[in-house]
């Protein structure tokens, strides 16, 4: 199944990209969530970012290929909504590649029949493990180069 098969449009805005350096993987969590919240509406921002934590504390979200995909189902969200971290350096993550974790995509779901929740995760895993379009969003030098890279690819990257 594809991502233009499970979701018309990838749910990710320029002001949710955000670049990093010699950041902690808390000081990321923190950033890319700040940047969706005001995407988050009047839900619960303090219980919706504990279940982005437990998460990790369950095992990590480091999926290899240096890529992390921290994400979290939460009531009351109609949508998908995601935000990218790219750290060109690397970030510890968990169990993660030797070196390191270059693309962070929060993923924030709305409570749905896990099957789909799965295949939309795994749609935007294959997509991410992609080594030409990994490459391209590592050498974007802006939010919006990295946006525009993530939203407009080739669809058979997929």
């Amino acid at each position: 199944m594809s991502l233009a098969e499970i979701l018309p449009e990838v749910p990710i805005v320029p002001e949710a990209v955000v670049f990093f350096e010699k950041s902690t993987q808390s000081e990321i969590l923190d950033a890319l969530f700040n940047s969706v919240e005001d995407s988050l509406g009047l839900l619960n921002l303090q219980e919706i970012k504990q279940k982005i934590l437990e998460r990790e504390e369950v095992s990590s979200t480091c999926i290899g290929a240096q890529i992390a995909i921290p994400h979290a189902k939460v009531e009351g969200l109609d949508r998908f909504i995601m935000a990218l971290g790219i750290h060109r350096e690397g970030v510890e993550w968990g169990e993660s590649d030797t070196d390191g974790v270059h693309l962070i995509l929060l993923i924030l779901g709305p409570v749905v029949d896990p099957i789909y929740y799965l295949n939309y995760l795994s749609s935007l895993t294959r997509r991410l493990k992609n080594h030409k379009l990994k490459e391209k969003l590592l050498g974007s030098n802006s939010a919006q180069e990295a946006f525009e890279i993530f939203n407009s690819e080739d669809k058979s990257w997929i």
